[in-house]
């Protein structure tokens, strides 16, 4: 019965294998990127504060930065390919 169900699930944790590794590899390709955006942002807050003193502007352009930081969207999508990856290492294991 094991050796049948680990049939049936083959064709599942292969195809996740894929789409976890492609994941993964987008996922730190787009956080390099990202991460020097979010530098120029948050380079561009500090000088809107400086230079023309508008706290509401600063804290959007700074709220945004973040985000598309690599400690913003990113992690979150990092968590999710984590429990992917979770879910197939636990497919495979049956």
């Amino acid at each position: 019965m094991r050796l049948l169900l680990r049939i049936l699930l083959f064709p599942f944790t292969l195809a996740l294998s894929v789409v976890v590794g492609v994941c993964r590899f987008v996922c730190d390709c787009s956080g390099a990127v990202l991460g020097a955006i979010a530098t120029l942002l948050f380079t561009v807050a500090l000088l809107t504060l400086i230079l023309f003193k508008e706290p509401i502007g600063t804290l959007t352009t700074t709220a945004i930065a973040f985000l598309i930081s690599p400690h913003g969207i990113p992690k979150l999508v990092g968590w999710f390919i984590d429990l992917l990856e979770n879910l197939n290492g636990a497919m495979k294991s049956i």
